[in-house]
C-alpha cells in the first residue's frame, strides 16, 4: 500500500477558505440587492453600526473583500507570510498576532476615518509583516544583506500601496504597530522580559488612546446614510430578526442623535 501523507490544516488555509466562501456569498448571491449592503450584512466595517454595538465588525471586516483581485492578492500574501510565521511562532501565536493586528487596524480606522464601508485583511497582513520584522531582527537574520534587501523591498512596495486611492491607510498603520508589539510579546526567544512588559504596556496605552479618540469623535450629520441603514435593518426584520432590528434601530438613533429609525422598526 502507498503511504498517504495527511494534509495539515493550517490557520492560513482555514482563513483562505472562509474568505473565499464569504466573497461568493457577498458578490454572487442576491441578498439586499447591492454589494455594499451585502458586504455590511456579512461583517464589513461600517462606523455607525460599530458604534451602535456591533464591535465584532472590527474583526469580520478582514474576512470580506472588495473584488476578486483584492481577495487574490490578500490571500496570496497571507499564504506566503504564513509559510514562515506559522512555523516560527506556532499556530496559536500566529492566530493571536493576526487577530490583534486586525483588531488594532480596525480601531485605527474607527478612530481616524469618516463613515465608510471598509473591507479586507490588510490590517492583519501588515501586522504579520511587523511580526516578521521583529522575528528576523531578534534572530539576527537582518544582518544578512540578501534577507535585509528583500525585506526592505517588500516593505517599500507595501508603503507605496498606501498612496493608491481607496486604501485604508490607518488600518495598515494600526495593524503594523500591533504586529510589532504582539510579535515581540509572543516571540519565544530573543526579547527579554523587560522588553515584553514594555510592549504590553504600550499596547494597553495605545488601546486606551484609541478608545478615547473614538468616544470623542461622533458621527457627523453629513455622514449619515439612512438608506443604507434601512436596507440592512429591513433584511434583519424580514429574516426573523425583528427584535434585533428594533434594537439596532434604537442604538443607531442614539449614535446619530435623532428619533427616526426606531419609529420604523
Amino acid at each position: 500500500m502507498l503511504n498517504k501523507k495527511k494534509l495539515k490544516l493550517t490557520v492560513s488555509t482555514v482563513i483562505i477558505a472562509l474568505c473565499t466562501l464569504l466573497y461568493i456569498l457577498v458578490y454572487l448571491l442576491p441578498f439586499t440587492g447591492g454589494t455594499t449592503e451585502n458586504a455590511i450584512l456579512f461583517g464589513a466595517f461600517y462606523r455607525p453600526m460599530i458604534l451602535a454595538g456591533e464591535w465584532w465588525r472590527l474583526l469580520t471586516m478582514g474576512l470580506i473583500h472588495g473584488s476578486f483581485m483584492h481577495l487574490f492578492v490578500n490571500m496570496y500574501s497571507l499564504f506566503n507570510l504564513s509559510i514562515m510565521l506559522e512555523r516560527v511562532y506556532g499556530g496559536a501565536r500566529f492566530t493571536l498576532i493576526l487577530i490583534l493586528s486586525s483588531l488594532f487596524g480596525g480601531l485605527f480606522l474607527l478612530a481616524g476615518s469618516r463613515t465608510i464601508v471598509a473591507v479586507g485583511l490588510s490590517g492583519g497582513l501588515y501586522g504579520l509583516m511587523g511580526a516578521l520584522v521583529v522575528w528576523l531582527s531578534f534572530h539576527g537574520a537582518l544582518r544578512d544583506p540578501y534577507v535585509r534587501n528583500n525585506l526592505l523591498r517588500i516593505l517599500l512596495i507595501n508603503l507605496m500601496i498606501n498612496f493608491l486611492p481607496n486604501i485604508g491607510v490607518m488600518a495598515h498603520f494600526g495593524g503594523f504597530a500591533a504586529g510589532c508589539l504582539s510579535g515581540t510579546e509572543l516571540c519565544k526567544d530573543g526579547p527579554d522580559q523587560a522588553m515584553k512588559r514594555n510592549c504590553a504596556a504600550a499596547a494597553v496605552l495605545l488601546f486606551a488612546v484609541l478608545c478615547i479618540k473614538i468616544i470623542r469623535y461622533p458621527v457627523r450629520t453629513d455622514e449619515v446614510y439612512l438608506g443604507t441603514d434601512i436596507s440592512i435593518l429591513s433584511f434583519y426584520r424580514d429574516h426573523g430578526l425583528s427584535s434585533y432590528a428594533g434594537y439596532m434601530a434604537k442604538k443607531l438613533d442614539a449614535v446619530y442623535d435623532i428619533e427616526y429609525l426606531e419609529s420604523i422598526y
